[in-house]
Parts: structure tokens; C-alpha cells; sequence
């Protein structure tokens, strides 16, 4: 029987409950069918900024929110 799931848990979030990723990342094989994004529950209702987020204005960007505020 082969493998049916590999799970890798390498984020770099420096120890953050939420991460948003630099332009490069992630590095996702090409032969990957399913990729599933996850944020830590301990994120949920924190403001997006220092010290729970890593790269807080990037994920101001990429959920279109205004660049300061929570």
C-alpha cells in the first residue's frame, strides 16, 4: 500500500498563530493535488499586527485591508 497523505507542518511563522506568505512560498510540489491553507484558532479575533501575525501588512494585502488598522 503507498503513501496516501503526507502532512508538513514548515511554515517559518517564527512561533505566530498566522502567517502571510512572501511571494515565493509556499513551495508546493507540482505533483500536489490538494493543498489546504490553515491559521491558528489562538488568531481568531486578534488584531492583524505585531506580535500575532507574521508579515501583518503583507496580510493586510492579500485580504485587501487598508494598511493600518486592525
Amino acid at each position: 500500500m503507498g503513501i496516501s497523505a503526507i502532512l508538513v507542518e514548515a511554515d517559518g511563522s517564527r512561533m505566530l498563530p498566522a502567517k502571510a506568505p512572501a511571494a515565493h512560498e509556499p513551495a508546493v510540489p507540482s505533483s500536489t493535488t490538494l493543498v489546504v491553507s490553515l491559521v491558528g484558532m489562538d488568531a481568531v479575533g486578534l488584531p492583524i499586527a505585531d506580535p500575532h501575525v507574521h508579515r501583518p501588512d503583507r496580510m493586510r494585502a492579500l485580504l485587501a485591508l487598508s494598511p493600518v488598522g486592525d
